[in-house]
């Protein structure tokens, strides 16, 4: 666990024979990291599996849903929170008491005033790739959450063609552009915070969504007819097949002839959704793999499906790296 105000790292274990040992570990290491070491109940393992456990199955043990929290670190328990206010509170209460776990507290919580989710619309700091940003004279998508080589600092991005340099999110300030690439239609913004998540979800008629998924990888490589979507501000989530995983625009792209990048079959983004994130989701756990950013369409009859630029042509471009949760 680790402590940035104090620039502690302390070493938790379930037993003393394994905080002797990990007091040996680290003496021989060689850190210059302060240590502390602590006895605790419950292994992390233990208790991330309980809090999943019991929060993933509400109703079937609780007899309703409505109970929020997780495995607290610091305190080794799984936290268990009720709204009393709440019309199946009781019930949530009496269920949660009613399992006499030592490793579970409840507790009664106060909701915060006017609070609503986060969605592609309005979003909040740390920005999420797919968020609707704004400018004097146009309309975009935020792009992926990246670290630059050369300093570590946390930047988001979009699609260079979207050329105003300052952007927003519903009123508010989401950053600023600073460096941009013609050749892979990028753009660079810093100015705030972004995370490495995404917004995933929304139709045309209502791209809305407040679903946010972890991303966790980055995949640049696939074959005809394989599956992706797109996450954007104006269409949603739309899929489409793959028609060329390598495909260059032709002179009639104008300023963006020779751009490379991927050539969908069909053409089922519009205005607004450039620089959003093209992904897939991973079975199972519902996390995502980055595959690349929108640019737009085809301009060859025929070939005029969306078109995204694979990542890691921008990040050798941009001397960046995906973020990942």
């Amino acid at each position: 666990m680790w402590d940035d105000d104090s620039a502690v790292l302390t070493i938790r274990m379930t037993t003393d024979a394994a905080l002797e040992a990990a007091r040996k570990t680290i003496s021989l290491s060689g850190t210059s990291l302060t240590t502390a070491y602590e006895l605790v109940e419950y292994s992390r393992v233990e208790l991330d599996a309980l809090a999943d456990r019991l929060l993933s199955n509400q109703v079937e043990w609780a007899g309703a849903s409505g109970i929020g929290g997780g495995h607290y670190i610091p305190e080794n328990r799984v936290i268990l929170e009720v709204d009393p206010d709440y019309k199946d509170a009781a019930k949530l209460i009496a269920a949660i008491e009613g399992l006499g776990d030592p490793r579970i507290e409840l507790e009664l919580i106060e909701p915060v005033e006017g609070w609503v989710p986060e969605s592609r619309m309005a979003d909040f700091q740390p920005y999420t790739a797919g968020a609707a940003i704004d400018s004097s004279t146009g309309l975009c998508t935020l792009g992926w959450t990246w670290r630059r080589w050369s300093s570590n600092q946390v930047v988001g991005s979009t699609a260079r063609h979207c050329a105003n340099l300052v952007w927003s999110n519903n009123g508010t300030y989401v950053g600023t552009v600073f460096q941009s690439n013609q050749s892979t239609d990028s753009a660079l913004m810093s100015g705030t915070t972004y995370s490495p998540t995404v917004f995933v979800g929304g139709t045309p008629s209502n791209p809305n969504t407040t679903v946010v998924r972890r991303v966790t990888q980055i995949d640049t490589s696939w074959d005809y007819d394989d599956d992706v979507a797109m996450s954007g501000r104006t269409t949603g989530l739309n899929v489409a097949e793959v028609k060329y995983a390598t495909y260059t625009l032709t002179s009639c792209a104008g300023a963006y002839a020779g751009l490379t990048g991927v050539l969908m079959q069909t053409h089922v983004t519009a205005g607004g959704d450039s620089g959003g994130p093209w992904l897939t989701t991973q079975t199972g756990t519902g996390y995502v793999t980055a595959h690349g950013q929108h640019f737009g369409h085809g301009c060859v009859s025929g070939n005029e499906g969306s078109f995204f630029i694979k990542l890691n042509a921008i990040s050798a471009a941009q001397s960046v790296s995906i973020l990942f949760y």
